[in-house]
């Protein structure tokens, strides 16, 4: 089964290629599953991060800035306060999607999520559903989930996104996924 990587520094454009081929594939009534964690900004820049689910569009938060977190801080990333509850919960309803979607998409699998235990649970299922796999990944863990997919007998394409290539990769990555070719025949 097809799991695609896109990785690349920060600010290149991995999400917005992630984001296009969604589009593209929701265009061809192709069931989606996954999670997606975009930054939230305030007026003086990244204040956290949500954790959305793709399916439902449930979300809730996956870190916010220490200052800004309520109550207590269980487990701490950097200047972030995670919100494991939050994580949880929606990992949880992402679950249930699974089976029924014919691909899985998550942005991102990265050093901040791997601070959830129940995150880790959700992508260790996810790997082995035996679903195609959309992952943008952090670049610093990039190759351990790439081989970490390659043992479970996934074939993998890592895509390291530049700037000669972020506007036409996501062409590239619709034509990898096999879904698309037997749900157009």
């Amino acid at each position: 089964m097809i799991s695609i990587i896109i990785t690349g520094p920060p600010g290149i454009g991995k999400t917005t290629i992630f984001m296009k081929v969604i589009d593209d594939l929701k265009k061809r009534s192709i069931k989606i599953s996954g999670i997606v964690c975009p930054d939230v900004r305030g007026d003086r820049g990244r204040i956290g991060f949500k954790i959305i689910d793709l399916s439902t569009g449930s979300w809730r938060w996956l870190a916010k800035l220490k200052k800004l977190a309520d109550g207590e801080c269980r487990v701490e990333f950097g200047r972030y306060c995670i919100d494991v509850d939050g994580v949880k919960e929606i990992v949880n309803e992402s679950m249930k999607h699974v089976e029924g979607s014919d691909i899985i998409c998550i942005d991102e699998v990265g050093p901040m999520e791997f601070k959830s235990r129940d995150f880790k649970i959700y992508l260790d299922k996810v790997f082995n559903s035996g679903k195609p796999l959309l992952l943008i990944v952090h670049r610093n863990i990039v190759d351990s989930i790439a081989y970490q997919l390659k043992s479970l007998g996934r074939d993998v394409k890592v895509y390291r996104v530049d700037h000669l290539n972020r506007n036409h990769l996501h062409k590239k990555i619709l034509k990898d996924l096999n879904i698309i070719q037997s749900k157009d025949q």
